[in-house]
């Protein structure tokens, strides 16, 4: 996740500074990324495939999504596009963290309210 964070910060600079070829680059070792595997060994893994609810797997599988458009867009040099992009990544990290690692990242933990209600 330090990765993802990273890049995203990253990113944002990238593509406010018109740095179209690394700011794509950077947007698709996101989307290449999976974030639940880094650092896991063959045994935690498949014990992890078979605990994720289906509902963070396709949040994952958004994510990266995104993250594949985000360098597309870039590569085009569409700005509006980049900013629809990056916004739609960063509401499925806060989305994500406030579901799911609330343990963790204590600022959520306000936001599990609010997602239960809805």
């Amino acid at each position: 996740m330090v990765g993802v964070k990273e890049g995203i910060a990253e990113l944002s600079r990238l593509i406010a500074m018109g740095e179209w070829k690394a700011a794509a680059q950077r947007a698709e070792r996101i989307r290449d990324s999976y974030i639940m595997k880094q650092k896991l060994t063959p045994g935690e893994l498949e014990g992890l495939d078979r605990a994720l609810s289906a509902d963070f797997v396709e949040k994952d599988s958004q994510f990266r999504r995104h993250a594949g458009g985000l360098a597309h867009a870039t590569l085009e040099h569409n700005y509006e596009l980049e900013v629809f992009y990056i916004s739609e990544m960063m509401e499925g990290c806060g989305t994500c963290h406030a579901r799911y690692a609330t343990y963790v990242l204590k600022g959520y933990k306000s936001a599990e309210r609010t997602l239960a209600a809805h």
